[in-house]
């Protein structure tokens, strides 16, 4: 299969990929982490938008481009944080 993120082999640049993503299990980490007088799990989740699932991109047997969405959890409610590397907070 194409790798779809490789801008030469497909008509758009779609190019761009999520640098982080942190998990129920990854804002727990930070929250038991101890780090005290500091705002860090705050200032992370500022800097997010949830995202409850994902498109998976792909080409159908004709070669036609299709997409496809998959949830991150069982349920709606269940969501990553996604942060860019570049992200200045």
């Amino acid at each position: 299969m194409t790798d779809l993120r490789d801008a030469s082999t497909i008509p758009l640049n779609f190019t761009k990929s999520i640098n982080l993503a942190l998990s129920e299990r990854g804002t727990n980490a930070i929250h038991r982490s101890g780090i005290r007088g500091t705002d860090l799990l705050a200032s992370v989740v500022k800097a997010t938008v949830p995202m409850h699932g994902r498109m998976i991109h792909g080409k159908d047997a004709l070669g036609k481009l299709t997409d496809k969405s998959q949830a991150y959890g069982k349920n709606r409610l269940e969501s990553v944080l996604p942060i860019d590397a570049y992200t200045n907070s």
